[in-house]
């Protein structure tokens, strides 16, 4: 109950505030299970004190709940009011991010750029964090962010790649930067000019592709995808050493 009533913040729980909250039931049962077994006379103290732990614990649950039931309204909500809190971690700028581009990603074109600024805003306060050894591992997410909102403000895709190169060197086994810096490569090849320049691009492209491919589950639909674009990128660089195996049938 500690993350549902809001007593103690320990950060990314509050999450599941709501499996949290079943709880309750579950100690209201033990407490009626123990009342049951000390039914004698000699227990009414303690039958008395539990019933008034009880009580208690409900008061303050029902103030919690009302206190910051309006932060929980949704994600953003949720994550904005978790970053102003004095231990806010990095995860909770990642999500906070995440949210406001999944909202830029189903707003209509009037209002995406509105929340990709809010995005990038909230993105760039991670890179100001003063992180832990053992967090620096996150900056990885922060950076592919970084590479997405430049993807969809149509950004340089120089940039994007840089971007998310650096999300798979702090993070080797990370697959959507991997896919991403796959797929910036391939861009990057077709607009090339010179053909060894071109071929280059590709053949990091093609590396970056098998990279990804290690970390995915075949036969899922990403997997599928992935493989289709890899037979377009063997149909546009006919001398890459791509196997059939490797490209759709």
């Amino acid at each position: 109950m500690l993350p549902y009533g809001n007593w103690v913040h320990i950060g990314l729980w509050y999450a599941n505030r709501y499996v949290y909250f079943s709880s309750m039931f579950l100690i209201a049962a033990v407490a009626n299970l123990v009342i049951s077994v000390t039914a004698s006379q000699r227990a009414m103290a303690l039958k008395l004190a539990i019933s008034l732990a009880i009580v208690l614990f409900l008061v303050l649950n029902m103030k919690y709940r009302s206190k910051f039931l309006p932060v929980w309204e949704n994600g953003e909500s949720l994550w904005s009011y978790d970053v102003t809190l004095p231990d806010a971690s990095i995860q909770s700028f990642n999500n906070l991010t995440a949210v406001l581009i999944g909202m830029a990603e189903n707003a209509d074109p009037e209002n995406e750029g509105l929340w990709l600024e809010k995005a990038q805003v909230a993105n760039d306060r991670v890179f100001r964090l003063k992180l832990s050894a053992g967090e620096h591992r996150w900056l990885a997410v922060a950076h592919y962010h970084k590479a997405l909102i430049l993807t969809y403000k149509d950004g340089p895709i120089e940039d994007q790649l840089e971007q998310f190169l650096m999300a798979s060197r702090l993070e080797s086994t990370y697959s959507d930067a991997l896919r991403g810096a796959a797929v910036s490569y391939y861009q990057l090849a077709l607009r090339e000019e010179n053909p060894d320049a071109r071929y280059e691009l590709a053949g990091s492209s093609l590396a970056f592709f098998r990279r990804h491919f290690e970390f995915q589950e075949k036969n899922s639909k990403a997997f599928l995808d992935q493989r289709n674009t890899l037979s377009k990128l063997k149909s546009d660089f006919p001398d890459l050493k791509i196997t059939k195996a490797e490209v759709a049938e």
